[in-house]
């Protein structure tokens, strides 16, 4: 059985794995939440966006938040290995995230998220919580790192923690933003997809 992430936090990171700390967090994620099946996922997802996804939107927000996280990922590690760090730790990502999302509270609830391009889009923070309660993003993560681990390239640096939580809270905000943007759009358009 791994141990939960609390637990994580208080071990020598050199001896854990960075499987067993993704894994680990996802276990401690569904342990306090019922664990989704695909199917109780995707029509969570359906209603958190507001307008059914087709099974090929669901594909590409799968694709998109594996790009996302390799990009940071692969980013942040460059960074740590420049300053000599054997793992990502939040200062190594923060810089990566504050390129892709510019990310705001509103002191009523909400969060304001603003693209580089100029795309915004505002979310209750209850429905940040929702989605975050379903391991959408590590599970990107983790088919990330299942990726690294198949491929001859450059290997990521390990994640700590503390920025594997940072890097799946902006996968959240990320995926939840491009979710309801294109919601948007299907509704403009008079799409139900």
């Amino acid at each position: 059985m791994l141990a939960p992430l609390s637990a994580i936090h208080a071990q020598d990171l050199s001896a854990t794995s960075p499987l067993d700390t993704l894994l680990g967090a996802i276990q401690e994620l569904e342990s306090q939440h019922d664990a989704k099946c695909y199917s109780s996922a995707s029509r969570f997802e359906d209603f958190v966006s507001g307008t059914p996804l087709s099974e090929s939107a669901r594909r590409e927000n799968v694709l998109l938040q594996k790009r996302v996280a390799r990009r940071l990922w692969s980013r942040a590690s460059q960074r740590a290995g420049l300053a000599g760090a054997h793992l990502v730790r939040v200062q190594d990502l923060e810089p990566e995230l504050a390129a892709v999302l510019a990310r705001e509270e509103d002191g009523r609830g909400g969060i304001h998220l603003s693209f580089p391009g100029g795309q915004s889009v505002s979310l209750a923070e209850i429905r940040a919580s929702q989605y975050r309660s379903v391991a959408f993003s590590l599970r990107a993560i983790l088919a990330v790192q299942q990726d690294v681990m198949l491929e001859d390239g450059e290997p990521l640096q390990r994640l700590s923690p503390e920025s594997l939580e940072a890097l799946a809270e902006a996968l959240d905000a990320v995926t939840l933003a491009v979710l309801q943007l294109a919601d948007r759009d299907a509704r403009l358009r008079d799409q139900a997809q």
